[in-house]
């Protein structure tokens, strides 16, 4: 998808700060690797979480 954006191109676009520290422009490059990397995280945090509270309350039964 942002890779589809930055093709696009709307004035609009500005850089964006990946985790607030590296500026990624606002070209399909760009936009592609920063969707990436964000939505990787977002996923992986929230699987990490998965993983934590299934090993920690999954053998309750036993």
């Amino acid at each position: 998808m942002g890779f589809l954006l930055g093709m696009i191109g709307p004035d609009a676009l500005r850089s964006v700060k990946l985790f607030f520290l590296i500026e990624m422009p606002p070209t399909p490059l760009g936009l592609a690797v920063y969707g990436m990397v964000t939505l990787a995280t977002i996923l992986g945090v929230l699987l990490l979480a998965v993983r934590f509270v299934s090993r920690r309350y999954g053998d309750r039964d036993r």
